[in-house]
């Protein structure tokens, strides 16, 4: 393997799989064909069920190359935003790039990331991407995609498309292993970079396959037959973004002291979880409960979303037949 030079830092590419035995052999694949070196793979699985392991497991066996390759298996499922900072903490690379185990990074995605982040104060690197299909086959779903990124980067300089990210090591070795499972990560990161007034390099370069298929962790067309049924998705969706800024908020204070901290950026995940807790729990609040969710919902600007829930279940699915919220 290549020295790492001050030019030329070591690089951690790593790799996350559940479950995705149909998809894992062409990640990995686009791993060990990386041309930047020196690089460091770290093939992770979070406790798959499946055979996602074993392909790992073996690839790295017969893997003959300039590369050095590390495999680990978590003993017990424990969601994509806690394996992330598991591996991170084992990473020995300056950069730590991070790809799924259904995409398809391309040979040059590396060496593009570390020439964006290199000798700068850049906390995290996103790019344009192609879409595929379960098949491998390029798809054009959605045009726009790219015009709406460069917006939200625009308007947010730490927004970051998380499929195609890359971090400082340093910056995810501050962060604390959260204590229950969350199940994304891309934007926790993007709320922590904010508070800790960073900034993320968006790069119009193409380089990682991203595959739509039923089975994406970010998924969220859920096909169903009722609206009870969307609304336990909506009430899931919710509790999971709940528990992420309870995350963001423990980190603040587990940092307070150590590093600057946005307060503007800090009161308004205060808030957002605070109305997230409440309305989370719509089903079973009591009535003072509602007029306190009817405050946050105002306050934050959820009133449309919050008012047919405030008044009760009779009338949120009364109102939901006649109105979509």
């Amino acid at each position: 393997m290549t020295v790492a030079t001050p030019g030329r830092p070591l690089v951690t590419f790593a790799l996350f799989a559940y479950n995705q035995e149909q998809y894992v052999r062409e990640a990995v694949e686009a791993a060990l064909s990386q041309t930047y070196s020196p690089l460091e793979i770290i093939l992770s699985d979070d406790c798959s069920s499946d055979r996602t392991f074993e392909i790992m497991e073996e690839m790295a066996r017969e893997y003959r190359g300039p590369h050095q390759i590390k495999i680990r298996r978590g003993e017990k499922n424990i969601g994509l935003l806690a394996h992330v900072l598991t591996v991170a903490q084992i990473a020995k690379g300056e950069i730590f790039v991070v790809a799924a185990g259904d995409d398809i990074s391309l040979p040059s995605r590396s060496a593009r990331i570390v020439q964006a982040l290199s000798g700068t104060e850049y906390l995290a690197f996103s790019s344009d991407d192609t879409i595929i299909d379960e098949n491998g086959v390029e798809r054009d779903w959605d045009k726009e995609r790219f015009d709406r990124r460069r917006s939200w980067h625009s308007a947010n300089q730490a927004w970051l498309h998380g499929a195609t990210a890359a971090y400082t090591t340093e910056f995810l070795k501050e962060l604390p292993i959260p204590d229950v499972p969350i199940f994304y990560e891309d934007m926790v990161f993007i709320d922590l970079i904010n508070i800790f007034g960073g900034r993320s390099f968006r790069s119009n370069d193409n380089l990682l396959k991203y595959r739509h298929h039923s089975r994406n962790l970010s998924n969220r067309s859920q096909i169903t037959s009722s609206i009870g049924e969307i609304e336990e998705q909506t009430v899931l969706r919710w509790r999971r973004e709940r528990d992420a800024k309870k995350y963001c908020i423990d980190c603040i204070k587990e940092t307070s002291g150590r590093c600057w901290i946005n307060n503007e950026i800090t009161e308004r995940i205060d808030l957002e979880h605070a109305y997230l807790s409440r309305i989370a729990d719509w089903r079973t609040a009591k009535p003072i409960d509602r007029l306190e969710l009817l405050f946050f919902a105002i306050h934050t600007g959820n009133a449309k979303s919050a008012l047919p829930r405030i008044f009760g279940e009779r009338v949120f699915f009364f109102l939901k037949r006649f109105r979509s919220v």
